[in-house]
């Protein structure tokens, strides 16, 4: 009923009871489908024509060397400047012969839901009207084959922005399928980078299965958000293409396997640009521009990172680079870029935990809106993900999570509450490994120096500092935790010191086999023993860094106990002059 109330209104005409009561002969029905199907063909071009001569007229800009040539295609990538260039509105006669279409779209598709070119060009435009609800009843209704209507049904609700429902449809969809087309769906071939494809290629069975879902599992923006709207994006762009490759292109292009690759690599063009050509010329063709959203990002992980998920590191994947090779512009948030960040691993028996700090961005133009932050982490696709999530202003944070695993992914998802921009950082981690006696100290905590001095991590947290330089003659406190001594007493030696980053390789030899000693600018050591407690042995001391020259260092810390190798450990740091304005 309600689909029939959505029909009724959008053909202006109440429902006509009387036309399901009779049903004409097999034979006059399939002519009368063709016969209506050709007519809708040939106003679906013409609309396309009539939008394509109602495009601006842009003077020839695009000259030059491409960034990058697709088949007939010319692709360039733009600067950093386009981030803030949005696509025009339609003209207003273009919305009203698109208006035109979809009625006479709709009553076709009233006589014949079986057809599925029908019902695709219906649901197309019917999203390219912003109309995603009556899509998504038109899907329902559909008629045609189950896997091309739950397809359909997966493009309206992703347009929706229901990306779990976007997804359950879509997996219905595939399930559907026969295996050799189901099979090209799940082809990752045109998005990856074509010195991954070869070893891709090689995958089989429950191998090229597993690096699949891996795959779609790191390109999801936020796990901490319901349904992968990249995946769905991309199964969106298949049944885009699908509907492309039966009906004349807006740009007036044939169809190929080049306007897919532009397709499925960067979406569907959101805006178009008739381009005066700079000298007459005897070509009676128009050159277009195909424009897509501005602020596209790289969301696909490389091929190594699916391969190993821990070796993944967010600074390695930055998501504002000027040429992507594939691009998705998630339509709940205007900007999305990387967050700065820090992890630090503490072992919690089987289980790790992991300390992030991260830096909420403060906004340029002085809004100022609260974020919330969520913390995930799982150790693969199939995992549902711990969370934690944060109500945060700007400014540096921390955030403490437990993973009931010794190794896994973790992302940290910031999304401004006016919903205009989102920022993450996505890296592996692993618990702190420990020597064949089953000893081993965790990544090191720079703190705030005040009295008194933490003794617990959840302490220790609260007082984090921010990355950044230390200033020669102020103080910082140092954490950090002894794991495999719990229930223990026994004696332990402790080191401290700060080592230039740099130095020649051969000092460096020389140092490492013993034959030079190594340079501590400073230097601590004593001997105590632990405490016996059940926990983590937990210990911090305040070091004052030395008047050195201004560089790169290294906080380094080695334990000796009674019985195996020391234990070293070391955290990089930078060193300033002394900062005049604190004294």
């Amino acid at each position: 009923m309600l689909l029939a109330v959505a029909l009724s209104l959008l053909l202006g005409a109440p429902p006509e009871p009387d036309r399901a009561l009779t049903s004409p002969p097999a034979d006059e029905v399939r002519a009368d489908s063709v016969r209506t199907v050709r007519e809708m063909r040939a106003a679906q071009a013409r609309f396309e024509r009539f939008r394509l001569s109602n495009m601006p007229w842009v003077n020839d800009r695009w000259g030059g060397d491409c960034d990058e040539r697709i088949g007939r295609f010319c692709l360039w990538h733009g600067g950093r400047g386009d981030d803030e260039w949005d696509p025009p509105e339609d003209p207003e006669p273009v919305v009203r012969e698109r208006d035109t279409l979809i009625r006479t779209l709709i009553d076709a598709w009233a006589q014949h839901p079986g057809d599925a070119w029908l019902n695709g060009q219906l649901v197309h435009y019917l999203l390219d009207a912003d109309r995603a609800s009556t899509a998504a009843e038109v899907a329902r209704g559909c008629a045609a084959e189950p896997w091309w209507c739950a397809a359909l049904l997966g493009y309206a609700e992703h347009a929706a922005a229901d990306y779990a429902a976007a997804e359950q449809a879509f997996d219905e969809a595939l399930a559907a399928l026969p295996e050799e087309e189901a099979e090209r769906w799940r082809d990752l071939t045109t998005l990856l980078d074509p010195a991954d494809r070869r070893s891709y290629r090689r995958l089989e069975g429950d191998e090229r299965e597993a690096f699949e879902r891996t795959f779609w599992w790191l390109a999801d923006p936020f796990h901490s958000m319901a349904g992968n709207d990249r995946r769905t994006e991309h199964l969106s762009r298949l049944v885009q293409a699908r509907i492309h490759g039966e009906s004349r292109a807006t740009d007036g292009t044939a169809w190929g396997r080049d306007v897919e690759e532009l397709l499925l690599r960067y979406g569907h063009p959101v805006a178009w640009e008739r381009v005066r050509p700079r000298t007459p010329t005897l070509s009676h063709g128009t050159s277009v521009v195909s424009r897509y959203p501005p602020r596209r990002r790289e969301l696909l992980p490389a091929a190594g990172f699916v391969s190993e998920p821990l070796t993944l590191n967010g600074d390695a994947w930055q998501l504002d680079e000027r040429v992507i090779r594939t691009g998705y512009d998630p339509p709940w948030a205007r900007h999305f870029d990387h967050l700065d960040y820090e992890p630090y691993a503490f072992r919690r028996g089987d289980s790790l935990l992991v300390v992030t700090s991260f830096e909420v961005p403060a906004d340029t133009a002085g809004v100022q809106a609260g974020w919330r932050v969520s913390v995930t982490a799982a150790t693969g696709p199939d995992d549902e993900p711990v969370l934690a999530t944060r109500e945060l202003s700007e400014g540096w944070h921390a955030v403490a999570l437990t993973l009931p695993a010794a190794e896994g992914v973790f992302s940290v998802e910031a999304l401004r509450e006016d919903s205009v921009r989102a920022g993450r950082a996505r890296f592996g981690a692993r618990s702190p490994p420990l020597t064949p006696t089953g000893a081993g100290v965790s990544d090191l905590l720079l703190l705030e120096p005040d009295d008194p001095l933490p003794e617990v991590l959840e302490e220790a947290v609260e007082r984090l500092l921010p990355p950044g330089p230390l200033h020669a003659g102020t103080d910082v406190a140092v954490f950090w935790e002894i794991h495999g001594v719990e229930g223990r007493r026994i004696p332990i030696r402790t080191r401290i010191g700060i080592v230039p980053e740099e130095t020649g390789w051969l000092r460096r030899m020389g140092e490492a086999i013993g034959v030079l000693p190594r340079r501590y600018p400073l230097r601590i050591q004593w001997e105590e023993e632990t405490s016996g407690e059940r926990g983590p042995f937990a210990r911090s001391v305040r070091v004052r860094i030395p008047d050195l020259p201004a560089g790169r260092y290294r906080i380094e810390l080695v334990a000796r106990m009674p019985e195996g190798d020391p234990i070293e450990v070391s955290r990089p740091v930078v060193i300033a002059p002394p900062d005049e304005t604190s004294r």
